[in-house]
């Protein structure tokens, strides 16, 4: 006996444990929640619109729904189906109505709620009581629609939803989403792990008290890529591949077009997303209001179920021309060079295309484009204009001028006792012969350049040229004692370690025997003849005539063939290193 009743006691109890109590959830479950929507105000004979699809089961489905109406006088009614999610019912009385939903979830769990409807009398005759040739008035149309916005979304990332409702028959007046937010336009951030499915609704209500309610369920992915689920896709299946199309940098307000350019190798792309935006689709528009930096993301996915990834890092700038201005001097003499520079910048950060008046020469425009020297012309009074046009990547010109006032007589400093010199002049000797004083010097590259010296008292004047060049050379000229205008000027071969075009700067300054100095630069690209390399003409015998030069040939690195004029050199082989 004591073994059955202990056998008893055993089944009771694995009983107890295995059959929840009905009506209450099992260890795991979240009870349903029920949502009867909001209290309204008819009058009597009006149709009250019932509407329970804001409820909803966190972890499962809702299962039934069940609606129970008290009269005034405390009798139970029921709406027209009062099975159903939405319903309706007619108020005979006048009076309040308590109208309960209960929902019952997967689990057999069940909750409800309750709304009021307090029914007055109408405020004219009963459609019964009206004239035969008056028809009654016509019962109002709830709000109809839904909520538009993507079917999945990425789990941590805000995305938007817009309740896409209209009322057949008037206005809707008021949006009330189930996480309590308001409006027609809500955007929500869904911190569920991937894989699980989202639910949530909006009640919209009509300019005549009545209201809908409209739910969505979406899909949670992880970042970047699909949910959590395991996908069904065929292990032969090649990968799609994407990229988005579209500027990485876009003004404040301007509509642009992003596209996803998708492809799949063994099959087709099915499927265009835009995590956390409403749009879906191969292409998409956006426009910013503000200045800021968005990085877009995109998805694709072909036939077979497998996806790919693409982002782009957009930067949203504040439109606007660039900001320009010209530092210089607002007088100097004639015949003097003048140092220009330019200051700007684009406010969004873009590139600048930058040109000036008068052009700065070569070697300016390589080296520094925001600096020009400028020689001082004209007559003495008269105005030099500097001009900087400048323009940005959107277009937008902006034209600096700094104007600089050629000094009269008077207004000059005092420049007696001053040796004074004009602006350097040039010339590249391109025509000069080949052959000089010595039968083997050939000359290339060769530049004249001159400047004029004036005093104006009668004084010892002596000028010294320098030159950058692979080796820094100088030249010092005495000019002697003079009162007046001299001139200066030195011939030049530049020279440089692989030839061709090179940059270069002339220094000419001139002392007097006082000791007061002036100068002048002059500063540009220029040939070069190519150094340490030794030059070999080969000469044959001529029946008809003098010895034939044959082509002159590099020995040096490269072995290359010069292509220059050929001198007229003596009977038989000359060698020389060209320095």
């Amino acid at each position: 006996m004591r073994i059955a009743s202990l056998a008893l006691v055993v089944v009771l109890l694995v009983s107890a444990v295995t059959t929840p109590v009905a009506g209450h959830p099992g260890p795991e479950n979240d009870p349903p929640l029920a949502d009867a929507g909001l209290d309204q105000t008819v009058e009597r004979g009006a149709t009250v619109w019932l509407d329970g699809g804001g409820s909803l089961d966190p972890d499962g489905e809702i299962e039934s729904y069940r609606w129970a109406i008290e009269t005034p006088t405390g009798d139970t009614i029921d709406p027209d189906d009062p099975d159903a999610v939405s319903t309706t019912f007619v108020p005979e009385s006048v009076g309040r109505y308590a109208v309960t939903l209960t929902v019952t979830d997967d689990h057999g769990v069940t909750r409800n709620d309750t709304l009021y409807v307090e029914v007055s009398s109408r405020s004219g005759s009963d459609p019964a009581d009206a004239p035969a040739n008056e028809s009654p008035p016509h019962a109002n149309e709830p709000p109809t629609g839904g909520i538009a916005g993507p079917d999945t979304v990425t789990s941590g990332e805000p995305t938007t939803f817009t309740a896409d409702v209209y009322d057949p028959d008037g206005d809707v007046v008021s949006y009330a989403w189930s996480d309590g937010q308001s409006g027609a336009e809500v955007t929500k951030t869904v911190d569920i792990p991937p894989g699980e499915t989202f639910a949530f609704s909006v009640r919209a209500t009509d300019d005549d008290g009545a209201t809908r309610t409209f739910r969505k369920t979406v899909e949670v992915r992880a970042e970047g890529g699909p949910s959590g689920r395991e996908p069904t896709i065929d292990p032969a299946n090649q990968q799609p591949s994407v990229r988005i199309v579209g500027p990485d940098r876009v003004a404040t307000n301007q509509s642009v077009t992003y596209a996803l350019a998708g492809s799949d190798p063994d099959g087709r792309i099915v499927r265009w997303e835009w995590p956390g935006r409403t749009a879906t689709g191969p292409s998409i528009d956006l426009a910013w209001t503000t200045p800021t930096t968005v990085t877009l993301r995109g998805v694709v996915t072909d036939d077979d179920g497998a996806t790919a990834v693409a982002t782009k890092t957009v930067e949203v700038y504040d439109e606007g021309p660039p900001v320009v201005d010209i530092a210089g001097p607002d007088t100097a003499p004639v015949g003097t060079t003048q140092e220009y520079t330019l200051e700007a910048y684009d406010p969004d950060g873009g590139n600048l295309t930058i040109s000036w008046d008068p052009s700065q020469n070569q070697l300016e425009r390589v080296n520094d484009r925001f600096v020009n020297h400028v020689g001082i012309e004209g007559e003495l009074g008269e105005t030099v204009e500097v001009r900087a046009i400048v323009t940005d990547d959107e277009g937008n010109t902006v034209i600096a001028v700094k104007e600089t006032e050629v000094e009269n007589s008077e207004d000059a400093e005092d420049t007696q006792g001053v040796p004074q010199l004009s602006k350097i002049r040039w010339g590249y000797v391109h025509d000069a012969p080949t052959r000089t004083g010595d039968a083997d010097t050939i000359e290339h590259a060769t530049y004249e350049f001159a400047a004029s010296v004036s005093h104006n008292e009668s004084k010892l004047v002596r000028a010294r040229w320098t030159v950058n060049d692979s080796v820094e050379s100088g030249y010092t000229e005495s000019l002697g004692r003079f009162r007046g205008s001299e001139t200066t000027g030195i011939e030049h071969t530049f020279v440089s370690e692989t030839g061709g075009m090179v940059s270069r700067e002339v220094t000419v300054r001139v002392v007097d025997a006082d000791g007061q100095r002036d100068k002048q630069k002059w500063v540009s690209r220029v040939h070069s003849v190519q150094s340490h390399d030794d030059v070999v003409f080969s000469a044959r015998a001529s029946r008809d005539g003098p010895p034939q030069v044959e082509r002159a040939c590099r020995t040096g690195a490269g072995g290359r063939v010069h292509r220059g004029s050929l001198p007229e050199l003596p009977t038989g082989l000359r060698r020389r290193h060209v320095d």
